[in-house]
């Protein structure tokens, strides 16, 4: 395995306008890459818009994956600046949903965050496969689903917790989905994972989190830049280290 960094590639992020989003942004962008950076509104995003204005090769684009419109919006104005394809999706973007446990989730609790959790991401991932598939089966094309240890039935029977119900179900989908999506994609030379960022102290993590963005993202990218085909439709945290499911 190589210890460089990504380089020279093509990458969209999805949900860049805080947290883990933006850090990916802020460390791509520092080696010579271009990066689509996509938020539901960019120009509020006012850390995102100071690392344009810094940084020619951060694009600050709409994209809100819940809405399919938005998304094909998306899809045509990388396509317009990137006519060659991309190499690298990240999807960070999601929610936390409620606190409750899984007899105190709402229908609606439910189906807002499987919507943004997995729906969401999986037709994402479907706009955006047309502008990865052209770079060809001789180049290795990555999409990076962020997940979490939630969604993990051995970290459910090893750690006892029952809050989070909503998210959790979420994730282990999303790690399902990836997997169909990894099957899909094996033999046209992509590697679709799963990351899992750790506990990190973002809005959604909160102060309390050891974590900070830059080590976890740190990590999560080393993995990127080190996974092959042999890695389609594993699950890793930030050190690299394999999760069960």
């Amino acid at each position: 395995m190589s210890n460089s960094s990504l380089q020279n590639k093509v990458v969209v992020v999805a949900g860049a306008s805080r947290g883990i989003g933006l850090e990916f942004v802020k460390q791509i962008s520092a080696t010579n890459n271009v990066i689509f950076a996509g938020a539901r509104n960019p120009s509020q995003a006012k850390e995102l818009q100071d690392l344009a204005k810094k940084c020619e090769n951060v694009h600050p684009i709409t994209l809100d994956i819940c809405d399919d419109d938005s998304i094909k919006k998306a899809v045509e104005e990388v396509s317009q600046k990137a006519p060659q394809g991309i190499d690298v999706l990240i999807n960070t973007a999601g929610i936390a949903g409620p606190l409750d446990n899984a007899t105190q989730t709402t229908r609606e609790d439910y189906m807002s965050t499987f919507n943004t959790n997995v729906v969401s991401i999986a037709r994402n991932i479907s706009f955006f496969l047309p502008l990865l598939q052209k770079r060809g089966k001789d180049h290795v094309k990555k999409i990076l689903n962020i997940s979490s240890e939630f969604g993990s039935l051995h970290h459910r029977e090893t750690s006892g917790a029952n809050n989070m119900a909503a998210y959790g179900v979420s994730k282990a989908a999303l790690n399902m989905m990836t997997e169909i999506v990894a099957n899909e994609l094996k033999n046209d030379n992509f590697v679709v994972y799963l990351g899992h960022p750790g506990w990190v102290a973002t809005d959604m993590g909160g102060k309390d989190a050891a974590l900070q963005p830059q080590d976890s993202v740190r990590g999560l990218l080393k993995v990127l830049n080190d996974v092959t085909v042999k890695d389609n439709g594993k699950f890793y945290d930030w050190q690299g280290k394999e999760m069960k499911w």
